[in-house]
Order: structure tokens, then C-alpha cells, then sequence
């Protein structure tokens, strides 16, 4: 399946909030930003800089600004999601189709647009408690490019659930059991732990 075929397959799919991520997407249509498929969702690039995405998920919807804490956010709307993890991500989260107000996301996108021109971004901080990659998961690495990128793309905090997941097994099996588990979450952009965080 080809890239613009799963974006037509995540937006034509029926869902509760159908509606609410179609309005969005029409949205950043009307911008100079170009629509790609990254992490399993629909994601919006300005000049190869990941600007934003689309999500949708079982209890609400919203858009993902890459850069979002450095939006002015005067209406207090934006959400971080993992709170101490989560360094520039922030969110605009609908729980129903009827919250979405177009005025408000264009406001914010036509910020975050403007930031990345200028060449605004997060200086990322090393998180106070190190984590060391599972030799196991760096052998995969060597042989799956793709994971290796999907993995480095995660946030700092979801990159150390998983080491952490991983290398907490004794026995040699465990582990790569636990790697095996692992690897479809990875490629598809989600934390170890996010099933417990909806």
C-alpha cells in the first residue's frame, strides 16, 4: 500500500470522529505544507520539518504541533500528554466532533507554520535518569534502518520504556521475546505504556 493510500484509508475509515480529523486535514490543506505518512499517521512538513500531525484514536482526536512549546498558547489549550517526557510535543485533544473550532487551529498552525520558518526549535535536554540501549535491540538496528529511525523519533521517555522494558529481563530469551513484542509498537509510533494513558 502506497504512502497516499493509508492517508485516503485514515481519513475515509468510519470513526466516531470522521468528521473532526477530515475538518482538520482541510485545514492544513489550505496551507503551504505538504502531506506525508509518518508513524502511522497523517503528518505535515514544511521544507522536510515535521510541522504537524493528525491522530486519531478511540476516545478523542486532535492535532500534534512537533514544535508546540513554542507556541504562545494564550488560550491555555495545548496539552502535553506525557508531562516531564514530553519536550516539545503539545496537542490541541477533542473528545467530540463539535469542539473543533477552525478559527482557533488556524491561529496556532499559522504560528507554528511562522516558528519553523524562522528556524524555531526545542534544544532538547538529556533526561536526569540515563537509560543504555539492549544490545539485542542494537543488533536489530544494524539490520532494520526503518525501526532504528521510528525508534530515535520517539520521545526521550518513550525510547527508555522500552530499553528499560527490554533490558529488565535476566534471561536471554525474555528479552528477546520482550524485543519481539516490541518492534510492531515502535514501527507504529506508540509508547510502551501509552494503552494505560488513554
Amino acid at each position: 500500500m502506497t504512502a497516499y493510500q493509508k492517508i485516503e484509508n485514515y481519513f475515509n475509515k468510519e470513526s466516531t470522529f470522521n468528521l473532526g480529523i477530515n475538518q482538520l486535514r482541510s485545514l492544513l490543506e489550505s496551507t503551504e505544507l505538504k502531506e506525508e505518512w509518518k508513524w502511522s499517521f497523517p503528518t505535515y512538513t514544511l521544507k522536510g520539518e515535521n510541522v504537524v500531525s493528525i491522530s486519531n484514536f478511540k476516545n478523542h482526536f486532535g492535532i500534534w504541533f512537533f514544535q508546540g512549546a513554542l507556541l504562545e498558547d494564550s488560550r491555555n489549550l495545548l496539552h502535553n500528554n506525557q508531562e516531564g517526557k514530553t519536550q516539545a510535543m503539545r496537542c490541541l485533544k477533542y473528545t467530540s466532533n463539535d469542539e473543533l473550532d477552525a478559527r482557533v487551529v488556524t491561529a496556532y498552525l499559522l504560528e507554528a507554520i511562522d516558528n519553523c520558518k524562522k528556524g524555531k526549535k526545542i534544544t532538547f535536554t538529556k533526561s536526569s535518569a540515563t537509560f543504555t540501549i539492549p544490545t539485542e535491540l542494537n543488533e536489530v538496528f544494524t539490520h532494520n534502518p526503518a525501526l532504528k529511525n521510528s525508534y530515535f523519533s520517539l520521545t526521550l521517555g518513550r525510547q527508555k520504556e522500552y530499553a528499560v522494558h527490554i533490558d529488565g529481563a535476566k534471561r536471554p530469551e525474555t528479552r528477546i521475546r520482550r524485543l519481539k513484542k516490541c518492534i510492531p509498537m515502535i514501527q507504529s509510533g506508540t509508547g510502551l505504556n501509552d494503552k494505560d494513558k488513554k
